[in-house]
């Protein structure tokens, strides 16, 4: 895996249920911000992993989960998800694997989803897994596919750097990509809210969103004079002048 490049994209993620995706990047997107939804609306501390493995000797897939501590996910999430697979069947089966529990719940909660299939066929129950008494709450989303791993990474990336935009402080989240085979190869990234303010869980969003945007602004080094190209066009800037 390389490191990836920070480059801000025209295209943004879409999060709407029923929605049909094209790629596994989209799919990915849409998975991703589903989980920093449940961390948000659990008002606790919680933790948004992304990890991207493979093993470039044994198999040429990319195996990709998306864990969180959150409130724990519904079936309703994946029912209405549909996928373009004249796009995608060439590098993914379309099967999701899925883990989660409620913290009110004894067992964690395993399924296996195949998008292929339509209705209730597509969804299959697994045995559940005891937690012994413990109270926690969380999901795990997993699929394999034959992407190009450092293109993916880098739009990961990008994605939830702008996320922190939204400069929610009880989410921490955590980016890991690495090729089982070479050890050297592991790339982590760890990406937390602006603490600067005294912003609380019980702030409201748009109070979180203007901090995260402030924070965002001045970081590129814009000022009452001087503008950031990266925030800001030439032909945005001439028009302000």
């Amino acid at each position: 895996f390389s490191k990836p490049v920070l480059i801000f994209s025209a295209r943004t993620r879409e999060n709407l249920f029923g929605m049909e995706f094209s790629s596994v990047q989209k799919l990915c997107f849409h998975l991703i911000s589903s989980a920093y939804q449940r961390c948000r609306l659990s008002e606790q501390i919680c933790r948004l992993s992304v990890g991207l493995t493979c093993s470039s000797s044994l198999d040429p897939s990319l195996k990709i989960s998306i864990s969180d501590t959150g409130i724990g996910s519904s079936l309703e999430e994946f029912q209405e998800m549909r996928v373009s697979f004249t796009n995608v069947a060439d590098n993914w089966d379309g099967m999701l694997s899925i883990k989660t529990t409620g913290i009110s719940d004894s067992e964690i909660h395993n399924y296996q989803i195949n998008l292929k299939e339509s209705g209730s066929s597509r969804i299959t129950k697994l045995p559940s897994d005891t937690k012994n008494g413990a109270k926690f709450s969380g999901s795990e989303v997993c699929l394999s596919s034959f992407v190009n791993p450092d293109l993916l990474l880098a739009e990961i990336h990008n994605l939830l750097q702008k996320m922190l935009i939204l400069n929610i402080p009880n989410v921490a989240i955590q980016l890991v990509a690495e090729d089982s085979d070479v050890p050297e190869s592991r790339y982590e990234k760890v990406f937390l809210a602006n603490t600067s303010e005294q912003l609380t869980v019980s702030t409201s969003s748009l109070e979180h969103l203007k901090s995260g945007l402030r924070d965002y602004v001045l970081k590129h080094g814009n000022n009452l004079s001087d503008h950031c190209n990266s925030c800001f066009t030439s032909w945005y800037i001439r028009n302000l002048t």
